[in-house]
C-alpha cells in the first residue's frame, strides 16, 4: 500500500510541469523548442525540419537552427537512405522538441523529436 502511495504522489508532483528549452547550438548538435524559439523575446531564434519529395522519388529533408546570439547550423538528408528520420519528423508537432546530431559535412547524422505536456505551445 505504502508502494502505491509514493507513485501516486510522483505522477501528482509531476502534474502541470512546464519546461523551458531555448533553441542551443554546440559542435555536434543543436536543440530546442519550437513554442520556446517562437515566443522567445529576440527576433533571432529558430528551429525548423522540412521534409519534401518530387515526382522523380526523390525525398530529401533539412534541419536549422539559429540562436539567440546569431549562431546557426543546417544539415540535410536523403530520406530514402534513412526513412527513419522521415518517420521521426511526422511526430512532430508545433510544441515539439527538437534535438539534431550533425556532422562536419552537413549531414544530419539523429533526429531526436520529444512531445510532451511539459513542451510550450508556441505563441505569437
Amino acid at each position: 500500500m505504502l508502494g502505491l502511495g509514493v507513485v501516486a504522489f510522483g505522477l501528482h508532483a509531476a502534474a502541470g510541469l512546464k519546461t523551458v528549452q531555448p533553441v542551443s547550438i554546440t559542435s555536434t548538435i543543436f536543440s530546442g523548442n519550437l513554442g520556446d524559439a517562437r515566443s522567445s523575446s529576440d527576433t533571432r531564434q529558430f528551429i525548423q525540419c522540412n521534409i519534401a519529395g518530387n515526382t522523380l522519388g526523390a525525398l530529401f529533408g533539412s534541419c536549422g537552427a539559429m540562436d539567440a546570439g546569431g549562431t546557426s547550423r543546417v544539415c540535410s538528408f536523403d530520406a530514402r537512405v534513412n526513412p527513419t528520420f522521415a518517420q521521426a519528423l511526422a511526430t512532430m508537432t508545433s510544441s515539439s522538441n527538437i534535438a539534431v546530431w550533425y556532422n562536419a559535412n552537413g549531414t544530419c547524422g539523429q533526429i531526436q523529436v520529444q512531445n510532451s505536456s511539459a513542451n510550450k505551445p508556441p505563441v505569437p
